[in-house]
């Protein structure tokens, strides 16, 4: 490894051998799982910046997060450097992932969520929410790749928080 990312857990120590032939259900969710975890963490990172975004996202890819879905990658990062560049910070709690094969290294993931976010003026949204992502992986590639995520809110709530003098 060259740099090191810092959204991502370095490893210090590894020690263990491949994992056998017939580990891949194990293996899959392994991938999603760290797909789910790098984007919310991008989502996240303060730094706004679209660039890593690339990495994870398919060739049509469509993100059903605003109207009209982000589906390129200059509205992923007009989506990234303004609408998401307006969170102060954020914070996604993943309570329950569950997947199904849908073909060959395709995917149907769901993930119960709660999400987060703060704003400049001190008011801030706590989301409840359910995912739906279609994923591709390839597992020469580092990440599994996402074809396309569609939100359903259970519960937006909104906040204000209390001034300080």
């Amino acid at each position: 490894m060259t740099a090191l990312d810092p959204t991502l857990p370095h490893l210090v120590n590894v020690d263990g051998a491949p994992a056998p032939a017939d580990a891949s259900p194990f293996n899959a969710r392994n991938r999603l799982l760290s797909l789910i975890h790098y984007f919310t963490s991008l989502v996240e990172n303060p730094a706004r910046d679209p660039a890593p975004f690339r990495e994870l996202l398919a060739d049509n890819f469509a993100l059903h997060y605003v109207d009209p879905p982000v589906s390129s990658f200059a509205m992923l990062n007009d989506w990234v450097t303004g609408r998401l560049a307006s969170v102060v910070a954020s914070n996604h709690m993943i309570h329950d992932v569950s997947f199904d094969t849908v073909g060959d290294g395709e995917y149907l993931v769901t993930v119960a969520m709660e999400s987060e976010a703060l704003f400049p003026d001190g008011s801030g949204i706590i989301s409840k929410n359910r995912q739906s992502w279609r994923v591709i992986d390839d597992a020469s590639e580092r990440f599994a790749r996402i074809a396309e995520i569609r939100i359903e809110r259970d519960d937006v709530r909104r906040f204000d928080l209390p001034e300080t003098n």
